[in-house]
């Protein structure tokens, strides 16, 4: 044989590692008299203070190893549930400002077109000047409303789409930016424009009786972040993005909500039998109906750490693509006078390895 010759006393030692394991649950309150929970902590802004060390030992890195979501927020939420119209004579001079808004909750394509049809026939300044039930919206040439030509019939959307339109010869109507106030309404930093595939954009005709959009995503957000301020004290090197308002420089990670794969965009839509009226709607889009996203990063993002330091409080936020913390209804929301509603119980889990060297 040739070469070198193999020293069999000499083998490789792999660095020790320790999980963190974090539970949003972990920082709810009870009464320990009454055993009934009293704070109203939101499950995507952790933190957790045990008086006693979270991990502790020699480590000198940190990775976000997994992450578990119980997906509870709706894709119409407070956050963005508004459009602004504003209503035009047909000499196109505007005539009025209005904010709709839309029920928060889990929508799929058809039934957020259908939603955005009644508000728009069921606004009373809107009605006045255009006219009773002139306003139609249509998703991928399906009508998010009644069609008794299909009747009795589900049918799958031909692209992703929305088309807003009115058959009034009162006037022409425009969808506003939300971020500029305008007729008393204050800006705001979303609405339904973004996920819907509408958003205003200057064009040759700043009102119209017809509003093609575009690729309609009905997600909320595209992604979340991940961010942790304690956990990234001690990195060098800051995260950035290509927002030209850096959100944060303490990202652990960032979750698309995408398949790895290409994944084909499925809308149907069911009439009614006889009358045609709509009747229900399927969306395969991640967002648009609760459940739970896992991911497990096979290489995750490596963190220096103090080795003489401890993790002694644990503060981890999960942010929308706007910066804004996840959103969930605090817990107890009231409905009515003798009426509440348990919220916030969706839980996120996280898995933070430690390594020693």
């Amino acid at each position: 044989m040739s070469g070198e010759p193999i020293d069999k006393g000499v083998t490789t030692r792999q660095p020790a590692v320790a999980l963190l394991c974090v539970n949003s649950a972990d920082q709810e309150q009870f009464d320990p008299a009454t055993g009934l929970r009293f704070n109203s902590s939101n499950p995507a802004r952790i933190y957790i203070n045990n008086q006693q060390p979270a991990l502790f030992g020699y480590m000198t890195r940190l990775a976000l190893t997994e992450v578990s979501m119980e997906w509870a927020t709706p894709n119409v939420n407070d956050y963005n549930n508004t459009l602004t119209v504003g209503y035009y004579n047909n000499a196109g001079v505007q005539q009025g400002v209005v904010r709709l808004s839309i029920t928060k909750g889990f929508y799929s394509a058809g039934l957020l077109g259908k939603a955005v049809a009644d508000a728009l026939n069921g606004d009373a300044t809107l009605t006045a000047f255009f006219g009773a039930n002139t306003f139609t919206v249509i998703f991928g040439g399906l009508v998010c409303g009644a069609n008794p030509a299909v009747a009795g019939q589900t049918r799958t959307a031909n692209d992703t789409a929305y088309a807003i339109s009115t058959s009034s010869a009162n006037g022409r109507f425009a969808l506003l930016p939300y971020a500029k106030p305008v007729a008393g309404l204050p800006g705001l930093r979303d609405d339904l424009t973004n996920m819907m595939g509408l958003t205003p954009t200057q064009t040759s005709n700043p009102s119209y009786t017809l509003l093609q959009g575009g690729y309609a995503s009905l997600q909320y957000t595209p992604f979340v972040d991940i961010v942790s301020n304690l956990l990234t004290k001690n990195q060098n090197i800051k995260d950035g993005t290509s927002t030209k308002a850096q959100k944060t420089s303490s990202i652990l990670a960032r979750i698309y909500l995408t398949n790895e794969n290409f994944t084909r965009r499925e809308v149907t839509i069911t009439y009614a039998p006889t009358t045609g009226a709509f009747f229900g709607s399927t969306d395969n889009a991640i967002g648009t109906f609760p459940g739970t996203l896992r991911r497990e990063f096979v290489y995750p993002k490596q963190i220096m750490w103090n080795n003489t330091e401890n993790v002694d409080v644990i503060d981890i936020e999960v942010v929308d693509a706007k910066g804004n913390p996840l959103f969930y209804l605090p817990t107890g929301t009231a409905l009515g006078a003798n009426a509440v509603q348990i919220e916030n119980t969706a839980d996120l889990f996280f898995t933070i390895q430690a390594t020693e060297n």
